[in-house]
C-alpha cells in the first residue's frame, strides 16, 4: 500500500513539475513577445530568444502528443461504459462523470499547448527575421577605409612610439616576474629540455628498429611519433612556461600579454608538429601522402608561414593588445595583416594548383582567386565584418574537408586491417574475437557504415556552424535527427536507427566471438561428440544473428505488434512461391538436431558421392573426390535415400574381387589373400567378428571368382587400401605363377563348295 502511495505521489509530482515547466515556458514566450517591441535589439539577445522559442515549440509538440493520447484513452474508456441510459448502476454514472470531467481538463491543457505552439511558431518567424536584419546590418556595416586609416596615422606620427612605450611598461606583464622567478624558470626549462632531447633520441632509435609496413595507418603513426618527437623539447618548455605564467598571473585581470603568449606557444608548436606529420615528417618516417617531391618543401613552408601569421593575429587581436593600443594603430595593423594573410593563401592555392588532381580544374582555382581578391577589397574598403565572415567560411570549410579526407583514409585503413590482420594490434583484436587466418570479421560492414554516417554528420554539422546557420535551424535539425519525424503513420528517428546499427554491429561481433570460443575452446573440453558440438555451434550462430537483428529492430523503434500482419504476408508468400525455401530451412534444422549426417562424413546422395564439408541452414556442401563442391538442398537429405558410410563410426568394409584361371589351387589363392589382408596396417585383425574373409564367389566364364572382404579402421582410406591390396595380390600371384585370366574367343570361318572352287 505504501508503495502505491509513493508511486502516486511521484507521478503527481512529475505532472506538477511538467505543468510548472510549461507555465514557465509560456511566461518566457510572453516576455519575448513584449521585448520584441523594443526599438533597439541586441544580436546576442535575439539569438538567445531563438533557442528559447525552439525549446518552447518542442515542449508544445510533446505536450500535444501526450494530451492527444490521453484524450484518446479517456474517449475509449467512455465508449466502453456505453450510452447513458436510465436505471444504470450508480458507480457507472459516477465513473462516466469523472471521465467527462477529466476529459474536459485534458482538453483545456491541450488547448493551452496548441496556443503555445502557435505563439512560439509565430514569434519564431519574427525573431528569425529580426536576427537576419541585425546580422545583415552588422555584416554590411562600413567602417574606416584604408585611406582614412593611413591619413590618421600620418597625422599622428608619434602615436606609435608612445603606444609602444605605454604597452611595454603597463600591459605587457614583464614587471610581474622577478629576477628570481626568471632564474628558477630557466633552470627548470634547461633540465626539461635536456630530458626531452633524451626521450626524442629514444623515439627515433625505436622507430629505426620497428619493421616498416606499407599501410597508411602505419605510415601515419610513424609520422606522428617522429614529428611530435622532433618538437617534444619545444612543447615541453612551452607547456612549462604556460604553467609558470598561470601560477604567477592567475589572479590578475585582464590577463597580461606575457601570459597570453605563454598560453599560445604550446598550441603553436603542436600545430607545427601536425604540419610536419602531414607534409614533412622527420626521418625515419616517410611521407603519408603521395605528393610530388618538388611540392612537399614549399607546401610545408607555406603552411608554417600561415600558422605563424595566425599566431601573430592571435597575439595582436586576441589579447590585451587589442584593448590597449589606439584604434589607428590597431586598424593599420589589421590592414597589413590582412594583406599578408591573403597573400599567403594565394601562395597556398598556387602550390596546390600544380597537383595533378587540380591542374584540370581551372574554374575552381579562378573561383578561389576571385573570392580572395573580393575579401581583400572588402577589408580595405571598410567592410571588415563581411570580409572576416567570408574568410572564415572559406578557410574553415577547407580545413574541415581536409580533416574529413584524412579521417576517412584512417578509417578505411583501420577496417581493412581488421579484416585482414595487417598490423599487430589488428591481429590482437582478431585473436580476442577468436578469428584465425582470413576468417570473416563479424559486423565489420555495419561498423564501416556507422563510421561513415557519423563522419558525414559531424562534418556537415561543423560546416553548417562555420557557414553561420542560425541556432534555430540547428535546433530544428537536431530535433529531426534525435526525436525523428513522421511520414504518414510511420515515425522515423535517424538517431535511433544509427544507434540500432551500432548495436547490431556490436551484437554480431559478440555473437561471432561467442560462437568461435564455443567451437574452439569451450566445447572441445567437454565429452560431447563431434556432431553434437557442430550442431550446438551452428544453432548458437543462427540464434545469435536472429537475436541481434531483433534487438536492433527494437532499438530502432520497430513495433512488433505488427508482426501478425507480416507473418500473414509471409505465409501467403510461402503458399505461393517459398515452399522450397521453407522446406530446405526446416530440413536444415532437422539435420542439425537429428544429425543423420555430420561434417566430415562420407555420404552418397543420388549420383553425388563425397565428404560433407559444411552444413548450412538451407543447403549442405559436399566435396567430391574430384575436389568439386556440390551444393545439395537439405530437403534431399531428409526426404531422399542417403548412404552414410560414417554414421556411427569411421570403420567400414572393403571388398576386393579377384579372378584366377581354371586349374589354379584355390586353397593357395585363399591363403595368399588372407596373408595380404593380415599384413596391411589399416585392416582390423583384433576383432574376431571383423576378421578378413575370402569367399569363392562363382565359376566365371573364363575364371574362378574370389572376393576378399576386410574391415578397415577408417573408411576414408577405402580406395587407398583397395589399391594397396591389388598391388600386393598382383605381386603375390606373379611370384606363385598364378595366372589371372582374361576372356578368349575362337573364330571359325566356313566357306561354301562353289566359293572354294572359285578361290582355287
Amino acid at each position: 500500500m505504501r508503495f502505491l502511495l509513493v508511486l502516486i505521489l511521484l507521478l503527481t509530482s512529475n505532472l506538477a513539475l511538467a505543468e510548472d515547466s510549461l507555465k514557465e515556458t509560456g511566461a518566457a514566450v510572453l516576455k519575448i513577445e513584449k521585448d520584441l517591441k523594443k526599438r533597439k535589439l541586441d544580436e546576442k539577445e535575439v539569438k538567445s530568444w531563438s533557442v528559447v522559442l525552439s525549446d518552447a515549440k518542442q515542449k508544445a509538440l510533446k505536450c500535444i502528443e501526450e494530451k492527444t493520447l490521453q484524450t484518446s484513452k479517456i474517449s475509449d474508456d467512455i465508449k466502453s461504459l456505453g450510452e447513458a441510459v436510465k436505471g444504470e448502476p450508480r458507480d457507472v454514472v459516477i465513473k462516466r462523470g469523472e471521465l467527462m470531467k477529466e476529459n474536459s481538463a485534458v482538453e483545456q491543457e491541450l488547448s493551452k499547448c496548441r496556443l503555445l505552439l502557435l505563439q512560439s511558431e509565430g514569434l519564431q518567424a519574427e525573431v528569425n527575421l529580426k536576427y537576419k536584419q541585425i546580422a545583415a546590418a552588422r555584416l554590411f556595416a562600413r567602417e574606416l577605409t584604408v585611406v582614412d586609416i593611413l591619413q590618421k596615422n600620418f597625422d599622428q606620427p608619434t602615436i606609435w612610439f608612445d603606444a609602444s612605450r605605454e604597452f611595454i611598461s603597463t600591459n605587457s606583464g614583464l614587471s610581474l616576474f622577478s629576477l628570481a622567478d626568471a632564474v628558477f624558470f630557466a633552470v627548470f626549462a634547461i633540465g626539461l629540455y635536456w630530458f626531452a632531447l633524451t626521450v626524442r633520441e629514444n623515439i627515433f632509435s625505436s622507430l629505426t628498429r620497428v619493421q616498416y609496413i606499407k599501410s597508411f595507418s602505419h605510415k601515419f603513426n610513424r609520422a606522428v611519433l617522429s614529428s611530435f618527437g622532433h618538437f617534444l623539447p619545444h612543447l615541453s618548455v612551452s607547456i612549462l612556461a604556460s604553467i609558470f605564467a598561470y601560477i604567477v598571473t592567475s589572479q590578475i585581470t585582464p590577463v597580461p600579454f606575457v601570459s597570453m603568449l605563454a598560453y599560445g606557444l604550446p598550441f603553436y608548436f603542436l600545430l607545427l608538429a601536425v604540419i610536419h606529420v602531414l607534409f614533412s615528417p622527420c626521418k625515419p618516417a616517410t611521407h603519408i601522402f603521395k605528393l610530388p617531391g618538388h611540392l612537399v618543401g614549399p607546401l610545408a613552408t607555406n603552411l608554417k608561414v600561415l600558422l605563424t601569421l595566425i599566431f601573430i593575429g592571435y597575439l595582436f587581436f586576441g589579447t590585451i593588445v587589442a584593448k590597449s593600443l589606439p584604434e589607428n594603430i590597431l586598424l593599420f595593423g589589421r590592414e597589413v595583416y590582412s594583406v599578408l594573410y591573403i597573400a599567403g593563401i594565394f601562395w597556398l592555392v598556387k602550390l596546390l594548383a600544380s597537383l595533378p588532381r587540380f591542374k584540370s580544374r581551372f574554374w575552381l582555382r579562378m573561383t578561389i582567386y576571385v573570392v580572395l581578391i573580393s575579401i581583400l577589397i572588402l577589408e580595405l574598403a571598410g567592410f571588415r565584418n563581411l570580409s572576416v565572415q567570408a574568410l572564415r567560411v572559406l578557410f574553415g570549410t577547407s580545413i574541415m574537408l581536409g580533416v574529413f579526407v584524412l579521417v576517412q583514409m584512417l578509417f578505411k585503413d583501420m577496417f581493412y586491417g581488421l579484416k585482414h590482420g595487417t598490423q599487430a594490434w589488428h591481429r590482437s583484436i582478431r585473436r580476442m574475437l577468436g578469428l584465425h587466418g582470413q576468417e570473416h570479421f563479424p559486423g565489420i560492414l555495419w561498423m564501416q557504415v556507422i563510421a561513415s554516417i557519423v563522419l558525414w554528420l559531424s562534418v556537415g554539422y561543423v560546416v553548417l556552424r562555420i557557414w553561420g546557420l542560425s541556432d534555430t535551424a540547428i535546433n530544428e535539425v537536431q530535433h529531426y535527427v534525435i526525436d525523428g519525424f513522421t511520414v504518414g503513420s510511420l515515425k522515423i528517428s535517424p538517431s535511433r536507427i544509427i544507434i540500432a546499427m551500432a548495436g547490431l554491429a556490436l551484437l554480431l561481433s559478440f555473437s561471432g566471438w561467442f560462437k568461435n570460443h564455443l567451437e574452439k575452446r569451450w566445447l572441445p573440453e567437454t565429452r560431447i561428440e563431434r556432431g553434437s558440438r557442430e550442431a550446438i555451434v551452428s544453432i548458437s550462430g543462427y540464434t545469435g544473428v536472429i537475436l541481434s537483428v531483433l534487438v536492433s529492430l527494437g532499438i530502432a523503434g520497430v513495433d512488433f505488434s505488427n508482426l501478425a500482419i507480416i507473418a500473414g504476408a509471409l505465409s501467403l508468400g510461402i503458399g505461393f512461391g517459398l515452399q522450397n525455401i521453407v522446406n530446405n530451412f526446416v530440413s536444415g534444422i532437422i539435420l542439425l538436431l537429428e544429425r543423420p549426417v555430420k561434417t566430415g562424413d562420407w555420404i552418397v546422395v543420388g549420383s553425388t558421392e563425397g565428404y560433407v564439408k559444411k552444413i548450412r541452414i538451407r543447403s549442405t556442401q559436399i566435396q567430391t573426390f574430384d575436389r568439386a563442391d556440390v551444393i545439395v538442398p537439405n530437403s534431399e537429405l531428409i526426404s531422399g535415400q542417403v548412404t552414410n558410410w560414417m554414421l556411427q563410426d569411421t570403420k567400414g568394409r572393403a571388398k576386393v574381387p579377384v579372378g584366377v584361371a581354371y586349374g589354379t589351387d584355390t586353397q593357395l589363392v585363399k591363403d595368399i589373400l588372407l596373408a595380404i589382408a593380415q599384413e596391411h596396417p589399416e585392416v582390423i585383425k583384433s576383432d574376431p567378428t571383423r576378421e578378413p574373409q575370402v569367399y569363392f564367389i562363382a565359376f566365371g566364364e573364363s575364371s574362378l571368382d574370389f572376393e576378399l572382404r576386410c574391415h578397415i579402421q577408417n573408411i576414408d582410406k577405402r580406395m587407398s587400401v583397395i589399391s594397396d591390396i591389388n598391388f600386393a595380390v598382383e605381386k603375390a600371384f606373379r611370384d606363385n605363377n598364378i595366372e589371372v585370366p582374361y576372356p578368349h574367343r575362337e573364330v571359325f570361318v566356313h566357306h561354301s563348295d562353289s566359293r572354294a572352287k572359285a578361290n582355287d
